[in-house]
């Protein structure tokens, strides 16, 4: 139920679809089936007004979905810089590693080098 009623509006920023969901009672923290919170899709859609509100609800900052990825490395990755600050502030893990190792500095700077055009290796050659 939740993944139904609460990912698209906190990932699509119908602020106040979450406003009212919380008002009557729903889990700022509930995930859908791949374990992503509704502060995840926020952060990863980079809708500050909505992690604002899921975070002043109580929503988990380092809430982590089944592959180990948590808001901070959602907003991380797709270059949403005042999430990444915004999540900081509220006393996210900057150190968080998902379940392939990689931190949301490292998904952060992989993602702005393909931005400019760089080409992950095609060989794993020295």
């Amino acid at each position: 139920m939740a993944e139904r009623h609460y990912r698209g509006p906190a990932g699509g920023g119908h602020e106040t679809i979450v406003r009212l969901l919380l008002d009557r009672g729903a889990n700022a923290d509930a995930a859908d089936k791949e374990g992503r919170t509704p502060l995840s899709w926020a952060a990863a859609k980079g809708n500050e007004i909505v992690v604002r509100l899921l975070l002043d609800r109580g929503a988990n900052a380092d809430a982590v979905d089944n592959e180990g990825q948590t808001p901070l490395s959602y907003a991380a990755e797709n270059r949403h810089e005042t999430i990444v600050r915004l999540l900081l502030d509220r006393g996210a893990n900057a150190g968080a590693m998902d379940k392939e190792g990689r931190r949301p500095l490292a998904q952060a700077a992989v993602r702005l080098l393909q931005f400019h055009g760089a080409q992950p290796p095609t060989t794993m050659s020295p």
